[in-house]
């Protein structure tokens, strides 16, 4: 009885965890980008650099996706969901241009490459929730050393991958002439320096709200 309960309140948790990761992704990729068109000057603060506000969350909650989530399919539809806005905001609103379609691919797969590099390197594997002690007789302090040089480990794969995908990707379709020039010089930018700022930014987001929720848990445990 016990087991089944245990069962039932990890599923139930499992699925709060995603819809809302989904639903602040949601916010973040189609509603923040859609008013800052249509409401927000291109020439105010914001909407100069709305990349560096939105960048950082969309990216830590991929990387709380590939922590905190299980299964292929709910991650997957999570990686994709930022894709899937730009290609919506791009056909029926306009918004990032016809350009930014272009690289809707070449995101998808970097997004994948980030949430992969957590996925195995830092939760070593699909199934597992927490990531797993390299030795189990280890002292607490040595497991936390363990866990913290994981995630640094595939924080820095994770942040390579995504941005030499992106940044190969634009490279290669600018060499053949995709891009007007002036999409191109602006592009290079944002494809490039931004996203290693905002991938890296959205790391240390995400090691943030992990160490906070295992500082809780652990306070919980202790109480009890």
């Amino acid at each position: 009885m016990s087991q089944l309960h245990t069962h039932t309140t990890r599923k139930y948790v499992d699925t709060i965890v995603f819809v809302s990761i989904a639903l602040a992704l949601g916010i973040l990729c189609f509603a923040i980008p859609l008013i800052n068109s249509t409401y927000i000057s291109s020439d105010s603060f914001f909407g100069r650099n709305h990349q560096f506000f939105v960048g950082p969350a969309v990216n830590a909650a991929l990387v709380l996706a590939a922590i905190k989530v299980r299964g292929w399919v709910k991650v997957i539809s999570l990686v994709m969901l930022p894709s899937i806005s730009s290609i919506a905001l791009g056909l029926w609103f306009a918004v990032g241009g016809l350009p930014m379609l272009y690289m809707v691919p070449a995101i998808w797969l970097g997004n994948t490459a980030l949430v992969l590099a957590f996925k195995f390197i830092y939760n070593q594997g699909i199934k597992k929730q927490e990531p797993a002690p390299l030795y189990k007789n280890e002292p607490t302090s040595k497991k936390l050393k363990h866990t913290e040089l994981r995630y640094s480990i595939a924080a820095i794969i994770g942040i390579g991958a995504k941005v030499g995908i992106i940044f190969g990707v634009f490279i290669i379709l600018r060499s053949f002439g995709v891009f007007p020039t002036p999409a191109a010089t602006a592009m290079w930018t944002v494809m490039g320096i931004n996203q290693l700022i905002t991938a890296t930014a959205g790391c240390i987001i995400a090691y943030g709200v992990v160490k906070t929720t295992h500082f809780i848990k652990s306070k919980k445990q202790v109480q009890v």
